[in-house]
C-alpha cells in the first residue's frame, strides 16, 4: 500500500473445512484359568489387563503409521495418497537424498522444529555407519542412540511399528524395503470415543473353570496435513 491510499486493503474471507473421523472398534480378549488365578503368587488378572491395555496402544500406533484405511482400520501415513514420497534409489538412503526430502517437506510451509524421523532399528543401525560423504571423517548420517538420535540434523527414533517389505508403502514396495518416515508428528491426531473399557466376565466360561478379560475401545486417527509427512520409498539396508 502507498501512503494515505484512497481505499484500504481488501478483506480476505476466512475459510473452514472439515476433517472426518469415524470410530473403529478395537477389542482384546484373554481367557484365564481360575486355577491360575488362585494359585499364582502374582495378580494374574491385573497382569493380563495391563498387557491388553498395552496391546491397544500398540494397535493404535500401528494404525496411525501403516493403517490400510479400510472400514476396519484407520488410514495410516504410508498408505495416505496425499502423503509425500521420495525414492531412495533401492539402496541405503544417502545424505543428499535425506536433505532433499527435508526440503521437499519444508516447501509445504511445515515448521522445521516440529520435524522428526521414524524408521526401523535395522535401518537406523545401517545409517549410523553411513558416512555423510565419501569418507568417515565427514561424520555419519545417524548420530547418537539408535532408539533416539538424530538423522541428517533432525530427531530420529526407531520402532518395530514402521513396516518392512510389501506393506512399507501402499502394498507396492519390494520385500527388502524398510519404512523411513519424515514428518511433523503433531499433525497426526488420535481420536477416542469414551475411555478404554475393561470387562471381566466370570460367567461365560464358568463351566470350563475360566475367567475372560475383555477390553473394548473405539478410536481412529486423523492426519490434519498429510503433505507434512514424507515416506522414503525403496529405502534398503544394502
Amino acid at each position: 500500500m502507498g501512503t494515505n491510499p484512497a481505499s484500504g486493503a481488501s478483506d480476505s474471507g476466512a475459510k473452514f473445512g472439515f476433517v472426518t473421523s469415524t470410530p473403529k472398534t478395537l477389542i482384546g480378549t484373554v481367557p484365564i484359568p481360575r486355577q491360575l488365578i488362585n494359585l499364582s503368587n502374582v495378580n494374574v488378572q491385573s497382569y493380563i489387563t495391563d498387557l491388553l491395555v498395552t496391546g491397544h496402544g500398540i494397535a493404535l500406533d500401528a494404525g496411525g503409521v501403516s493403517g490400510k484405511g479400510t472400514d476396519r482400520e484407520p488410514l495410516g501415513i504410508v498408505n495416505n495418497p496425499d502423503s509425500q514420497t521420495l525414492g531412495m534409489g533401492s539402496g541405503v538412503p544417502s545424505y543428499k537424498l535425506l536433505r532433499q526430502a527435508q526440503g521437499q517437506v519444508l516447501k509445504r510451509n511445515v515448521r522445521g522444529q516440529s520435524l522428526a524421523y521414524m524408521t526401523t532399528p535395522e535401518m537406523a543401525g545401517v545409517l549410523s555407519a553411513s558416512p555423510l560423504a565419501s569418507t568417515i571423517a565427514t561424520g555419519f548420517c545417524w548420530t547418537g542412540k539408535l532408539e533416539d538420535g538424530q538423522l541428517a540434523g533432525y530427531r530420529a527414533v526407531t520402532t518395530n511399528q514402521v513396516p518392512i517389505g510389501a506393506n512399507s508403502y501402499m502394498g507396492t514396495a519390494n520385500a527388502a524395503d524398510h519404512g523411513l518416515i519424515l514428518g511433523a508428528w503433531a499433525n497426526l491426531i488420535f481420536t477416542l470415543w469414551g475411555a478404554l473399557e475393561i470387562v471381566p466376565d466370570q460367567l461365560t466360561l464358568a463351566t470350563s473353570g475360566q475367567v475372560r478379560i475383555t477390553t473394548f475401545q473405539m478410536a481412529d486417527t486423523v492426519n490434519q496435513r498429510p503433505e507434512a509427512f514424507l515416506h522414503h520409498t525403496s529405502a534398503r539396508l544394502i
